[in-house]
């Protein structure tokens, strides 16, 4: 049994020129509970997904201790396994104001739920029994409306004609919806006009005041920014006390380039620019521009030139990124993404060749088998079925050198141009001066995650 929190605006909505209050109240918001098991266990799994739904006890604090060390460990672990997903997940986030569900998964699994997490720990050391209380009168709250109050929006079952002839549809969802559960708005799917009174919905439980988690309120980059506020003032109280002054070095440095100190070795780079969404028309080139970075360009130059295991570029989710992981050489890492824009538009770098392979590439992934968990699973949800996915597939095979170029300069030139794209970098903690002057040349702050 797994759970996972999406945050998703509609295809419809996922483009960074939409107005910040319309993406804003068009966000939604999904709790993801999911389970495998074999066809003749199918009625203890409904019972045992019951069981952890309606009638969990949170009340243990040694458990929820220990959860709370694996979590930050497994974060920890991930993070030196994965940077350049974090890195990107971070940049995304700085432009949550027209793209919010990009500054709400940064949250919840970037980042800054690192940094929350370590003050939650804190809060542990420091206020044990407060803290632990605090968690589970939440986790009840949280329990009480979406299991008993409200209940799931949408099922998915898959299985073979053997496991569908063993459930009927109204059975599986029963024990999970109160009766009350259709006169409350879905979370998933917009209310339509004449329903029920917004003054008759359940109140939200997230609208309550938890001082625990007041630092994931706010900007998007709020820890960051405490974070790095906190050691800027270290810094400067340690240079007064050794007679050199206050000396603020990062005076001018952009909301948009971040560089996280982790205890590692090598580095991960991030460099995002807002896009469209799948099924957006111009999405189709996008993709295979990442795609011919990524073979013909990136891998060459951040590989076999940088030094890095690897790296590469994506069209996904509304974002163009390019990445590299593993990486010695970051900040010639970020002066080749910007020459990458430059080798797009060259007319002899790109032939009907290197699309067709491309191309190729991109087929071998959007359809290849899928395990029967994954069936369904676009369409539920992210509203992409298969008439979507056509679709797709006929924009890809009408890509050509032309509209590859038209796209870069479209969408990703005056980004590069103009500093307007994000950056992050999760990089080691011992840094010798010339790599300080790099970032304080490139205006990249310095955040410690330790």
């Amino acid at each position: 049994i797994g759970a996972e929190i999406h945050s998703m605006t509609p295809l419809n909505l996922l483009t960074a020129s939409e107005s910040s209050n319309e993406a804003h109240d068009s966000l939604r918001y999904l709790l993801e509970i999911s389970s495998f098991c074999l066809n003749r266990n199918l009625e203890p799994m409904l019972h045992l997904l019951e069981d952890c739904l309606l009638h969990a006890n949170y009340d243990s604090f040694e458990r929820l201790e220990t959860l709370l060390r694996d979590k930050i460990q497994s974060d920890i672990t991930h993070l030196m396994e994965a940077g350049h997903l974090y890195a990107i997940h971070h940049a995304a986030s700085a432009f949550g104001r027209s793209l919010p569900a990009l500054q709400i998964n940064e949250k919840l699994q970037g980042i800054s739920q690192i940094l929350f997490v370590g003050s939650l720990s804190n809060s542990l050391q420091a206020q044990r029994y407060a803290t632990l209380k605090e968690i589970v009168h939440l986790c009840n709250d949280l329990s009480y409306q979406l299991f008993r109050q409200q209940g799931p929006t949408r099922a998915l079952f898959v299985s073979d004609e053997q496991g569908h002839s063993r459930v009927d549809n109204e059975a599986l969802m029963a024990s999970f919806c109160p009766m009350e559960h259709h006169y409350h708005p879905s979370v998933y799917e917009p209310t339509s006009a004449g329903s029920l009174q917004t003054t008759e919905y359940p109140k939200p439980v997230f609208a309550g005041k938890y001082p625990v988690f007041e630092p994931l309120v706010g900007a998007s980059n709020k820890l960051v920014d405490k974070k790095y506020k906190r050691q800027k003032e270290e810094q400067q109280k340690s240079d007064a006390a050794s007679g050199g002054g206050s000396v603020d070095m990062h005076a001018h440095v952009s909301a948009l380039r971040n560089y996280f100190a982790v205890p590692s070795q090598v580095n991960y780079v991030s460099a995002v620019v807002p896009t469209v969404p799948y099924n957006h028309a111009d999405c189709a080139a996008l993709r295979v521009a990442a795609k011919l970075l990524s073979l013909n360009f990136l891998h060459h130059e951040i590989r076999e030139k940088n030094g890095a295991y690897g790296g590469g570029a994506t069209q996904n989710k509304s974002l163009f990124a390019m990445f590299s992981y593993r990486d010695p050489s970051s900040f010639k890492t970020v002066q080749t993404f910007g020459e990458s824009i430059h080798w797009l538009l060259k007319n002899d770098n790109v032939t009907d060749t290197d699309i067709d392979q491309a191309l190729l590439s991109l087929f071998g992934s959007l359809d290849a088998p899928k395990c029967p968990s994954e069936k369904g699973y676009q369409e539920l949800l992210q509203d992409i079925d298969e008439s979507v996915r056509q679709q797709h597939r006929e924009q890809l095979l009408a890509v050509n050198k032309q509209s590859i170029r038209d796209v870069v300069d479209k969408y990703l030139v005056t980004p590069f141009e103009e500093n307007e794209v994000a950056y992050s970098i999760v990089g080691k903690q011992d840094i010798d001066e010339s790599d300080k002057n790099e970032l304080e040349n490139n205006q990249f702050k310095f955040v410690t995650l330790g």
